[in-house]
């Protein structure tokens, strides 16, 4: 996958759910991206950036989780 786009910080946990690999994910998460990141400012900037964008003919939905659920 290509880098779409780039922030001044860290990630901390990338999670991509797939059908058997589901990461303790439910099946409709299969084909969703939790991105953890390092500074808040980043997250905020990288929702900002996805949400609405098109990827491959899809829209992305950038939202924010709760902290636990990484």
């Amino acid at each position: 996958m290509p880098i779409e786009v780039s922030w001044p910080s860290t990630v901390v946990t990338a999670v991509f759910p797939r059908p058997g690999d589901l990461g303790g994910h439910s099946d409709a998460d299969v084909g969703s991206c939790f991105v953890e990141f390092e500074l808040m400012t980043a997250a905020v900037r990288a929702q900002a950036d996805l949400d609405g964008r098109d990827f491959d003919g899809h829209a992305v939905s950038a939202s924010f989780l709760p902290d636990d659920s990484m």
